[in-house]
């Protein structure tokens, strides 16, 4: 069988699991991560994480993991119709991102990306304007701010500037272990900013699959590379 690969396998007997938040598990197995496995031509995993790709082809199966952190993200971030919306990065992440929140129903999609290959990508999306600087950007001009960079500093801005009143930021991005959100207390408090955070997926992958299958969602010019294993210690 042709299948996709959730790599989280929760115990599904926790507190978190037995709520229904098994990306939360007490005791989540993760190959690759905390057990042997992934990088590997052949590798054992559980029933209930393998999902069929049908005649999707292995490199769009290869992106069902990552579009489903994506779809769980969106979906905590509660895209409405014809909002405007700012992506931080433009990466593989922030383009699924972009193109998932557009297909959701905003207006406009704006990106703030430092990387000029990235930056020309994403304009050539035409979703919306691209600014390689956040002093660019007005003041108070997003329903929504999603964050794919990790940045501390640029989540801050979002939060503190560039989201209008009653604003939402995603946490989104992987931030470092000791980093810190510098808030403007009086303002998230003044004008109701909610700063929302989504962590990996949960469950999203017969959703991936589907956004894949029905080309909701386009990703053939995500993967740039495809290389065997034996190349990959020059790629890390």
């Amino acid at each position: 069988a042709r299948v996709a690969v959730e790599p989280n396998v929760p115990c599904n007997n926790c507190p978190e699991c037995l709520r229904g938040e098994h990306h939360f598990c007490r005791n989540m197995i993760v190959p690759g991560v905390n057990r042997s496995g992934g990088m590997a031509e052949y590798v054992v995993v559980n029933e209930r994480g393998a999902f069929d790709i049908g005649n999707l082809s292995f490199v769009e199966g290869a992106l069902v993991e990552p579009l489903s952190c994506v779809v769980h993200a969106t979906e905590r971030l509660g895209v409405g119709w014809a909002e405007h919306v700012l992506i931080l990065g433009a990466g593989p992440i922030g383009i699924l991102m972009g193109r998932l929140i557009k297909a959701r129903g905003a207006a406009r999609i704006d990106y703030l990306e430092r990387s000029p290959g990235r930056l020309a990508r994403a304009a050539a999306m035409g979703l919306g304007e691209v600014y390689s600087n956040s002093g660019d950007i007005a003041d108070k001009v997003y329903d929504a701010v999603a964050d794919a960079s990790g940045s501390s500093a640029l989540v801050a801005e979002a939060a503190n500037r560039l989201t209008r009143p009653r604003g939402r930021v995603l946490v989104f991005g992987v931030p470092h272990k000791s980093g810190q959100i510098a808030l403007d207390h009086f303002r998230v408090y003044r004008e109701e900013i909610s700063v929302i955070a989504s962590f990996t997926s949960l469950k999203n992958s017969i959703q991936a699959i589907d956004l894949m299958k029905s080309k909701t969602i386009d990703v053939s010019d995500i993967v740039s590379h495809q290389i065997k294993l034996s190349e990959c210690p020059d790629y890390i």
